[in-house]
Parts: C-alpha cells; sequence; structure tokens
C-alpha cells in the first residue's frame, strides 16, 4: 500500500481554547487500486473507502510504502508519522499549522460571492453577518464591502501560525459592445507573487476554465477561459489579454497580496 498524502485537522477544547487536538487522516492507495483514507482520532481508528481524496496537508516528495505498518495498531501509525513527518513530507497550501488564510475583500460584491460559492476550500462568509465566531478554522473569510477594518481582529480569531493574503476584487473594463444582447461572459484576472493561492484557489473552483499565462511565452489568438492566471515566467501585458476576448466580456481583477503582520 502507497501512502500518497496525509490531512491533518485541528479540534479546540471551548473550554480551553490553547488546547488544541490533532487528528491525523492518511490518504492511501491499496494494491488493487482502491482509495482509502484511514482517520487516526481520541485514540480512535477509522477506514473508510473514498472516491476522491479532496487535497491534503502534506505529501511525500514520492508516495510512501506503509505495508509493513500494521493498520490496525493506531499507536504504531501515530509513532511512524510523529518520528518521520519532517523528513518524509512537505508543506502544501493546505497545511494547517502555517497555513494561508485568504480575506476575500474589494468593492466587486458579485465576484466575492460568486468564486467562494464555487470552491470547495473552507470558507466563513462574514459578508452575511458580522458576528464574529470565537474560533475561525476556515481557509477563506469573505469579508464585506469596506471589510479590511476588520481584519486585524479576525486574525486574533485564526487558529494556527497562519500566513494572511488579501484578496481584491474589483470590476475594471467591460468590453465596448456592452449593450448586445449577446449573453455577457465574466473573467475573472488572478494578479500577484507566487506561491500565495492564485493557483491554488483556481483549481478549487468547480464548472470554471483555467488559463496559466505561465503556460506559454505567446498568448493564444483568442482566449475563452473564466479565469486567467498571471504568472511571473513570462510577462504579459493585461490589456493584451483582454483584448484576446471577444465583444461583451466583463473583466474583473483579482489582486491576491500578502498581509504584513
Amino acid at each position: 500500500m502507497l501512502l500518497l498524502g496525509l490531512k491533518i485537522k485541528y479540534s479546540v477544547n471551548f473550554f480551553d481554547i490553547e488546547c488544541q487536538k490533532k487528528t491525523y487522516i492518511l490518504c492511501i492507495l491499496t494494491e488493487n487500486m482502491e482509495k482509502k483514507e484511514i482517520t487516526l482520532h481520541n485514540d480512535h481508528l477509522k477506514i473508510e473507502n473514498v472516491n476522491n481524496f479532496n487535497g491534503f496537508s502534506l505529501i511525500p516528495d514520492n508516495p510512501i510504502n506503509i505495508s509493513g505498518i500494521e493498520l490496525d495498531k493506531i499507536n504504531g501509525l501515530v509513532d511512524y508519522i510523529d518520528s518521520n513527518i519532517n523528513v518524509l513530507f512537505k508543506k502544501t497550501l493546505k497545511f494547517k499549522q502555517h497555513r494561508p488564510i485568504w480575506f476575500f475583500g474589494g468593492s466587486y460584491e458579485k465576484g466575492k460571492r460568486h468564486i467562494s460559492s464555487l470552491t470547495n476550500i473552507s470558507k466563513y462568509l462574514l459578508i452575511d453577518t458580522l458576528y464574529i465566531p470565537t474560533i475561525i478554522e476556515c481557509d477563506i473569510i469573505v469579508l464585506p464591502n469596506e471589510g479590511e477594518k476588520y481584519i486585524n481582529y479576525l486574525k486574533k480569531k485564526c487558529l494556527g501560525n497562519n500566513e494572511y493574503i488579501y484578496v481584491n476584487f474589483e470590476e475594471k473594463v467591460m468590453s465596448p459592445s456592452k449593450f448586445s444582447l449577446r449573453k455577457i461572459k465574466y473573467v475573472y484576472i488572478f494578479i500577484g507573487e507566487s506561491n500565495i493561492g492564485k493557483t491554488h484557489i483556481a483549481q478549487s473552483l468547480r464548472d470554471m476554465t483555467i488559463y496559466e499565462t505561465n503556460s506559454s511565452e505567446e498568448l493564444p489568438e483568442v482566449l475563452y477561459a473564466d479565469i486567467v492566471i498571471l504568472g511571473n515566467r513570462y510577462i504579459h501585458d493585461i490589456e493584451n489579454i483582454i483584448s484576446r476576448y471577444r465583444n461583451n466580456t466583463i473583466f474583473i481583477y483579482v489582486e491576491f497580496q500578502k498581509i504584513k503582520n
């Protein structure tokens, strides 16, 4: 059996917020090519078949053969993971001890709602309520308009040693023939430095097509993707990207920026 990845989840004792319990979920591929998740929590072990793993907290450089590990003995599994976690695994964007948390802000409310509704990443819609929970474990927080004033307060509520990223949604350009009867297409242009989640969030969205400028030095003559991710490998002018779309297109700039502590 191969260990393809690991998920880590934390739970909190509400009577003692400093007390965090860790749950390991092992993502296993069997000899018969079956996908299984083994959950280790509170001295209990649960094994279940799954169709998809839906993301990892940690992944190894190469799948790890764990055929020699006794999967029915929780102590052996936990000891194996704890003693090898820093050697065998590397962090992904979902690693909870230093996870990214994205604040969706900006003036374009429709875009914030639309993107957050399509992602399978956990989120909290502060845009719909000003109630702020005692503890926030989700990875996306959708702010109301002018909600940036809440960020410092919200950071204190988020579990973990986190990296915070502000994602600014702004409607920028509409193509010239906006009064045509043809259906309007909305295109989101993801902008920002590398390794702060542009591709991660884009790939988490259902029913959205993606074009990454890092994929080619030359842009296609015509673009149709719902999301364009501006990478740093090749330099492409945004106006040049916009010109590749046909009429009746509204462009939303989605700018990712690290929040300084």
